[in-house]
């Protein structure tokens, strides 16, 4: 008798977080502060749906081939869409930041390739460290100077996942990106 059921992973793919890399010196957009986050829908840059996924892969790469850079991740999930205790709402409800960690990334000297995105002006971060946050994410670092370091995340059901950037304390690139890979 064959079992009739198959677990299977979906393929990965890539997803940049920025449409270009962000200019980390000049903050803005790029500077995420989840706290100061108006609670309505996340949009633009820095913000991904999770389209049911379970779990986001995040890799790191910069203008430079030293320094580092800070992450701030984080999720969202939704309170009041639908209707819930006798309430009816027909609006997108309220989004709720969680914030997941705090990471240092240290850049390496793999780059991108010509013609492409990431180009091969940009170096991926070959090492990740934990600075604050959830314990229970993955880190894959150490990784010697031709590998790429990256985390991976637990999303706990979230519907927006979150990437801001943060020089506080680091030697940055000029630039800076990420990608998300959700599965």
């Amino acid at each position: 008798m064959s079992n009739p059921f198959t677990l299977r992973t979906s393929t990965r793919t890539w997803t940049p977080i920025y449409k270009a890399d962000a200019d980390v010196d000049t903050g803005g957009a790029d500077l995420m502060t989840f706290h100061d986050t108006a609670l309505v829908k996340p949009t633009g840059d820095g913000y991904v749906g999770t389209d049911g996924s379970n779990l986001a892969k995040v890799i790191v790469w910069g203008s430079a081939n030293s320094g580092e850079i800070l992450t701030h991740l984080a999720s969202y999930t939704r309170i009041g869409h639908g209707s819930y205790s006798g309430h009816e709402h027909t609006a997108d409800g309220i989004w709720v930041p969680s914030f997941i960690c705090t990471l240092q990334w240290t850049f390496g000297t793999l780059n991108g390739i010509a013609s492409n995105f990431p180009d091969n002006v940009t170096y991926f971060a070959k090492n990740v460290e934990l600075i604050d946050g959830d314990t229970s994410i993955r880190l894959i670092t150490d990784t010697g100077a031709s590998g790429i370091a990256s985390v991976t995340v637990d999303l706990e059901g979230a519907e927006c996942f979150a990437i801001g950037f943060d020089d506080t304390g680091v030697t940055n690139p000029e630039t800076a990106n990420a990608a998300v890979g959700l599965f």
